[in-house]
């Protein structure tokens, strides 16, 4: 098409769809695909030239950018580069039309990357998850039956609690969110037998633990009831369905029995 009509954007936007697809084909093989990748940033860079309102452009580039930082997984300066640019056209993208719920997924998995890119660099990469959650969330506003997004988000906590406990850390609000986001994936598209797997995986380890959990968050409340009263009763109230009152033994219903009286009046 662009032989017949070089002036046209769909022309050149669909050819940068080209490109990435090829560009990603080549990425999975194990090949070389920066210079593929260049070309599909540069053919959507001619199609905004002539349309700068085209939202499918915005949203192709950004996802050739996302890509590209991924290939290069192994330069950390240039792939937070490519990562930055993705966000910036997702975000034009979705200036344009607040309603493409595969900008708000496409952002969401540049966030979960640069996570873990931050990791891999040995920085904090909670920012970064934390955005992640937000922008797959706004996603199933726009689309709650997309599982891509459901397992976004579910990927984005589990990175975020595995991190957290290399460093000593429970994210309890994290592990039941995380197993019901990978619950909706199965729902919405059952064929993911990677997720089943970390979904079962998770539920197990999180039965084994929450009732120590539980208690430890209950006799941290405890602790500092009376100069915090504020995040004690926040301990209390995230660690009292945790724990089973009836296989507790005595020294644990002893501790019930006093975050009870300090907190449920």
């Amino acid at each position: 098409s662009l032989e017949l009509d070089p002036a046209s954007a769909e022309a050149w936007n669909e050819l940068g769809a080209a490109h990435t697809n090829w560009a990603a084909a080549k990425h999975l093989r194990g090949e070389p695909a920066g210079e593929v990748f260049a070309q599909a940033v540069e053919a959507y860079g001619r199609a905004l030239a002539i349309n700068p309102a085209h939202p499918g452009a915005w949203m192709g580039r950004g996802s050739a950018h996302l890509d590209w930082g991924i290939d290069l997984r192994d330069d950390a300066q240039r792939a937070e580069s490519e990562y930055a640019a993705a966000l910036a056209d997702l975000g034009k993208a979705l200036e344009l039309n607040p309603n493409l719920a595969r900008a708000r997924n496409s952002r969401g998995t540049v966030q979960v990357n640069l996570g873990l890119l931050h990791e891999r660099q040995g920085q904090d990469p909670a920012d970064a998850y934390r955005a992640a959650i937000e922008e797959f969330t706004r996603a199933l506003e726009l689309n709650p039956e997309d599982a891509d997004s459901h397992k976004g988000r579910g990927l984005a906590r589990l990175y975020w609690i595995l991190w957290s406990e290399e460093r000593g850390a429970i994210r309890v609000e994290l592990y039941e969110a995380t197993i019901r986001d990978f619950d909706e994936t199965l729902r919405v598209n059952p064929n993911q037998e990677e997720i089943r797997r970390s979904r079962d995986r998770m539920r197990e380890a999180w039965d084994g633990m929450k009732g120590s959990i539980g208690l430890r968050l209950l006799e941290q409340a405890l602790a500092r009831s009376a100069d915090d009263r504020e995040n004690a009763r926040r301990d209390y109230e995230a660690g009292l369905p945790l724990v089973d009152a009836e296989g507790a033994s005595d020294a644990e219903r002893a501790t019930l029995r006093d975050a009870h009286y300090n907190f449920a009046c």
